[in-house]
C-alpha cells in the first residue's frame, strides 16, 4: 500500500506533513479549510499556524474518483471535472465543512480544461473547440442540474462496429464540415463541403482518411457550419 506525505510551509518555514493514502491531483483552499481532491474530496481544517485536521470525506464513489481538471469560482464555488462523467460537477463551499454538490453542468464531453475570464468559464477537451459558460446564471441560483445548449452530434447505432450513422440539426446555408478524432485529440477523419440546408446526415464507415480500420474505443465527434457547431462522440467495437 502506498502512502504519500502532503508536506507544508509557513512562508520558508517548514511546518510539517500529514500522510495520505493516495496521490491527490488538486489542492485547493477556502474559507480556513483545505480540500484535497483525488480520491473523492478529503477535508481538513485549518486554525492559524497548527497542523491541518482532518474532517472527513466525501463523494469518494465511483464517479468523482478520478478529477480532469478543477477550478476556483469566488470564496464559494468549487468547479470540478472527472473523468467519468461528461461535464462539470458544481461544489458549494457555503458551509465550507460540509461541501455539497450544487449543480451538474451536462456537456457532451469530457473536460479536460477549463478556465476563467470574467463571469465566463471556458471549457475544453482535446478535438472539441471551445465552450463558454455564464457563471453568473449558473451560481445565481443553484439547482441540481443544467444542461449547456449545445447541438448534438448524433451517432447511431452506438456502439457500432462496422458502420455508424452520423445526424444532426444543425442547419445553415453555408457548407458544413464533420471531423472526427481519438481519445488522444487526433484527426482520423474528415468529412468535408456537406450541405447543411435539412441537416447532417452522413455514414462513417470507422476508416481513418487513409482507409485503414479503426481501433476499438471512444471517438470524439465534431461539426462546423460556419459559426454554428455541434458535438458528441462515439464507441467503436471490434
Amino acid at each position: 500500500t502506498h502512502k504519500y506525505l502532503l508536506c507544508y510551509w509557513l512562508v520558508n518555514n517548514f511546518r510539517g506533513c500529514i500522510e495520505v493514502g493516495y496521490l491527490p491531483k488538486y489542492i485547493h483552499t477556502c474559507n480556513g479549510y483545505l480540500y484535497l481532491v483525488g480520491n473523492g474530496i478529503d477535508i481538513f481544517s485549518i486554525t492559524g499556524n497548527a497542523i491541518p485536521a482532518y474532517r472527513g470525506t466525501l463523494f469518494s464513489n465511483g464517479i468523482y474518483r478520478n478529477p480532469m481538471c478543477t477550478m476556483d469560482y469566488g470564496d464559494r464555488f468549487l468547479l470540478v471535472s472527472f473523468a467519468g462523467s461528461n461535464g462539470i460537477t458544481v461544489f458549494d463551499l457555503a458551509d465550507p465543512a460540509n461541501p455539497l454538490i450544487a449543480r451538474s453542468i451536462r456537456l457532451p464531453y469530457c473536460v479536460t480544461a477549463m478556465t476563467i475570464a470574467g463571469n465566463t468559464l471556458y471549457v475544453t477537451s482535446p478535438g472539441m473547440g471551445i465552450t463558454g459558460i455564464d457563471l453568473l446564471s449558473l451560481t445565481a441560483n443553484p439547482d441540481n442540474e443544467a444542461a449547456i445548449p449545445i447541438t448534438v452530434l448524433k451517432a447511431s447505432p452506438n456502439p457500432f462496429r462496422d458502420k455508424v450513422m452520423l445526424t444532426c440539426d444543425l442547419k445553415n446555408r453555408v457548407k458544413a464540415t464533420v471531423r472526427i478524432y481519438n481519445i488522444k485529440g487526433q484527426l482520423v477523419r474528415e468529412f468535408m463541403e456537406l450541405d447543411t440546408k435539412t441537416g447532417i446526415e452522413l455514414s462513417w464507415d470507422g476508416k481513418d482518411s487513409a482507409g485503414r480500420n479503426c481501433s476499438p474505443g471512444i471517438y470524439l465527434l465534431k461539426a462546423q457550419a460556419g459559426t454554428k457547431q455541434a458535438m458528441g462522440k462515439t464507441i467503436k467495437l471490434n
